[in-house]
């Protein structure tokens, strides 16, 4: 692509990326669910008691995801920033498009500091692609944003539209992070995190799981051996 729409092409992607992370939330976890304090004090429960991968500042996180006010304004705050304030940008002046590059290292450092230090830091590799997704000088209207704004929001419109989510295919592949809700969340995480389960992948060597509780196993090696299910 010519320099200007790629650059357009690039902040239509950053747009995207943030845009459909905000939709699968509602998709999966539901408005109501997902603004409830329970849903961001559970997140925040979650990596605090975690071995591998707690938060910069266990302080914090405690102080938001025992305050109900701020557990839901941390929330709100996110389904804000990912559905309308960053796709939103698009429709700004140029020269205020560099606030999304920014906006996104403030939630980044949010993470690592009060959710997950682990999680907040290969977060900060994106940096780089909303950088100069954000730094886009296409003017609105023209050509080279309409191609932005189609890579961005059509995606998400359509999948809207129809009821149908968007496919695990690149280049949409769509960014779905963090978007059960409280309840779906904490049950989630006793299955296969806090608790003694764990979700194994695997390809032919079973060894590691012999003599193991094992509730089901589903063989995709490269053999194209058949599904196998063990009970308790």
């Amino acid at each position: 692509l010519p320099a200007p729409y790629a650059s357009a092409a690039s902040l239509g992607a950053a747009a995207h990326f943030v845009l459909c992370a905000g939709a699968a939330k509602l998709r999966v976890g539901g408005l109501r669910g997902w603004i409830s304090p329970c849903t961001m004090s559970t997140y925040l429960q979650i990596y605090r008691s975690s071995g591998s991968a707690p938060p910069l500042c266990p302080n914090l996180s405690r102080a938001i995801g025992t305050r109900a006010w701020a557990a839901r304004a941390a929330g709100v705050g996110t389904l804000a920033l990912e559905l309308f304030v960053l796709p939103g940008l698009l429709l700004a002046p140029p020269r205020v498009r560099w606030l999304g590059w920014l906006l996104m290292l403030f939630l980044h450092l949010g993470i690592g500091l009060a959710m997950s230090c682990q999680v907040g830091l290969v977060f900060l590799t994106t940096l780089p692609a909303y950088y100069i997704g954000f730094s886009c000088s296409a003017p609105v209207g023209s050509n080279q944003w309409l191609l932005a704004a189609s890579l961005a929001w059509l995606p998400t419109l359509a999948s809207a539209a129809t009821g149908l989510p968007i496919p695990e295919v690149w280049p949409l592949s769509p960014f779905a992070l963090f978007m059960h809700n409280g309840t779906d969340a904490q049950r989630l995480a006793s299955a296969t995190m806090t608790g003694d389960g764990r979700l194994v992948l695997f390809t032919e060597c079973l060894t590691e799981l012999e003599g193991r509780r094992v509730l089901g196993v589903m063989d995709r090696s490269s053999h194209g051996g058949p599904d196998r299910g063990e009970g308790p």
